[in-house]
């Protein structure tokens, strides 16, 4: 083969993509887990859940996929001490974290999330919370005991108006003229007879 040919040969090559280069990207996506708050106290947190696609939205099965919490500052540990726990998506492109153990630190903290396949990469960071307060189940609790307390003062108030009314009622003529007593929480009002 003459000089000339092989020079052309190299160069041709050269500009043909080879299978080695990796066209494309990982894009990763948050099911479960971002804003959540994690509960101190009993030591619980939500581990994170992350679908896995493609560059054209196709589930990669087999990514392996690292969760990362922080090393200072509001966190936690993973079950064997550890920072980074490492995974591969399944079937469906769905990587979960297991449950770690929330630090004694209060506040928002990051969790950074990577993903790789076949050279192609990807990642995203999600934000959770510690909290002394008793995570996520604080408002629910809180806003059950305010009914209760509600209801309670509500039918205080109407014993009051009964008691008022049977002893009132003109037996006593002595007696000061008693003020209505009205308590008005949303459409309801509680007062004295007239």
């Amino acid at each position: 083969m003459n000089k000339s040919k092989l020079v052309f040969l190299v160069l041709v090559s050269s500009l043909v993509p080879s299978s080695a280069q990796v066209r494309g990207y990982l894009k990763t996506a948050v099911v479960e887990g971002d804003g959540a708050f994690n509960d101190i106290k009993r030591g619980t947190a939500h581990p994170p859940v992350v679908q896995v696609n493609d560059e054209t939205n196709n589930q990669v099965a087999g990514a392996q996929v690292t969760f990362l919490l922080p090393a200072v500052g509001a966190g936690g540990k993973f079950s064997d001490g550890g920072r980074t726990f490492t995974t591969t998506s399944d079937a469906q492109g769905v990587a979960r974290c297991p449950a770690f153990k929330p630090n004694q630190t209060e506040g928002r903290f990051p969790i950074k999330v990577s993903a790789s396949y076949e050279g192609k990469t990807g990642g995203l960071v999600l934000s959770q919370s510690n909290t002394l307060a008793g995570g996520s189940g604080v408002e629910k609790k809180s806003s059950g005991s305010k009914k209760f307390l509600i209801l309670a003062l509500l039918g205080g108030a109407a014993a009051a108006g009964v008691a008022v009314a049977a002893h009132g009622g003109g037996s006593h003529p002595a007696a000061a003229p008693v003020p209505a007593v009205t308590l008005s929480p949303g459409g309801v009002t509680v007062g004295a007879p007239k």
